[in-house]
């Protein structure tokens, strides 16, 4: 059975859903080889909606493009299982206790034509590249893009390229120190909401930085419970401050520009105008004075 679930694998179905549309589809056909071998010994009925058969067809056909096609490449529906993105979302292993947990609607093709975007939350695959103690999907925020220098300071402070990145969102500085290190292409770099009880990029053993072909997709609603639905937009950031100026200003066209003592580079154009004369030897007042 390895192939079946390496071909589970590549589309990212469960098992259990996998095995379902299997066993259906092995018993589509044993229907239709059966309706084959039948003898007719009627003419043919006329068509009835309420043929089992027809509905079964239905079935299938919903099922194939749902989990064949929708899933692996458009979206999906992920669950939150953990208190790692509250207060922004909330998750539960314990529904009993706890209430409902969120389930997301999320965008397999939002990072088809374009990178992820500082802020926006999304599901991504965790294996032994970054941890070896946890596995499986995962939900965080983008928090560094490629080229970026990444810093959490002792204060649990977020800096990026030395300047702290506003977060409205997180309700508690971060308990951990990271950096500064740079992002590297086609990567980023993942925090969650809640920073003291999350697992991210602050606290991976190995490699802090989650490649951008691990991402699954961008969370983009949260679609269940119906009283907790909404819209996941990307907070907005102040820009980055202007760099200073520290370039000299350019002289008036019309007045002559002051020489500038720190110059030390020899004019464009020298002119020789020769030895200054020698000056007069000054008289020896010891010598007597001769006469004319």
């Amino acid at each position: 059975m390895a192939w079946l679930e390496h071909i589970l694998a590549r589309l990212d179905l469960d098992p259990i859903v996998g095995l379902m549309l299997l066993g259906l589809l092995l018993l589509r056909l044993v229907v239709a080889a059966w309706r084959r071998r039948r003898p007719p010994v009627a003419p043919a009925p006329a068509y009835r909606p309420d043929d089992w058969l027809d509905w079964l067809d239905a079935g299938l056909l919903a099922i194939a493009v749902v989990y064949l096609l929708v899933r692996p490449f458009v979206a999906q529906v992920a669950v939150v299982t953990s208190t790692s993105m509250a207060p922004t979302l909330h998750g539960t292993l314990t529904p009993e206790t706890d209430g409902a947990p969120d389930r997301l609607l999320v965008s397999r093709a939002a990072y088809w034509q374009r990178p992820p975007q500082r802020g926006e939350i999304v599901v991504f695959r965790l294996d032994a590249r970054n941890t070896l103690l946890d596995s499986g999907l995962m939900v965080k925020r983008v928090v560094g893009l490629s080229g970026d220098t990444v810093q959490i300071n002792d204060q649990g402070q977020t800096l990026i390229n030395g300047d702290e990145l506003p977060e409205a969102y997180a309700p508690e500085a971060s308990d951990r120190v990271f950096g500064p290190q740079v992002v590297p292409p086609d990567s980023v770099f993942l925090l969650g909401d809640n920073r003291r009880q999350s697992r991210d990029s602050s606290r991976f053993e190995r490699e802090p930085f989650v490649a951008r072909e691990a991402l699954i997709g961008r969370a983009v609603a949260v679609v269940w419970p119906v009283g907790r639905a909404k819209l996941l937009r990307q907070p907005a950031y102040p820009p980055p401050p202007a760099p200073t100026d520290i370039t000299r200003p350019e002289p008036p066209a019309d007045e002559a520009a002051a020489p500038d003592p720190l110059d030390t580079e020899p004019d464009d154009e020298v002119v020789d105008v020769g030895e200054p004369p020698a000056p007069d030897p000054a008289p020896d007042p010891l010598e007597p004075e001769r006469a004319p």
